[in-house]
């Protein structure tokens, strides 16, 4: 391949380069269909590990782990990583709070299953993961919609 061709799916270039000019059309907002139909029938216990090679930021990670299991995600892409983890989450004042109780139903039926109220740091820790870095802020807008979580964790 010479410097002037397009990288090919086989090459981790291609993916870099669809991470940073957001060419992610692959991405879900939900999890996959196929996941949620066939999991049940595997049998996999409560509480085993589940690796999920090149996830991405992949919603189906957040799903398994929320099924009880410990997921390992593996991903090339940084920019996937920090997106995955750049989240909205359970704002600390008690009046924000209650309003993003309020909003959430409605607000997950709008954005494809995105959830207000969940404070993001401890589901992480409850996969299993232990946190390396974490910021907290409010970014423009509404207050019960814009307090967002991120930054990087590590199994």
């Amino acid at each position: 391949m010479t410097a002037a061709s397009p990288a090919s799916p086989i090459d981790d270039r291609y993916w870099h380069d669809r991470w940073a000019g957001r060419q992610i059309g692959f991405h879900q907002p939900t999890p996959t269909p196929l996941l949620l139909k066939h999991w049940p029938s595997l049998g996999v216990a409560a509480g085993a590990k589940v690796f999920v090679p090149l996830a991405g930021k992949s919603n189906d990670l957040a799903w398994l782990a929320s099924q009880g299991h410990r997921v390992l995600g593996v991903e090339l892409s940084q920019l996937a990583i920090d997106q995955f983890f750049a989240e909205h989450g359970l704002a600390p004042e008690a009046g924000v709070r209650a309003w993003q109780e309020r909003l959430n139903p409605l607000w997950r039926k709008f954005t494809g299953g995105c959830n207000l109220n969940r404070k993001l740091d401890d589901l992480i820790r409850l996969a299993g993961f232990t946190i390396a870095h974490l910021e907290t802020a409010y970014a423009k807008g509404l207050r019960p919609m814009s307090y967002i979580y991120s930054g990087r964790a590590r199994v």
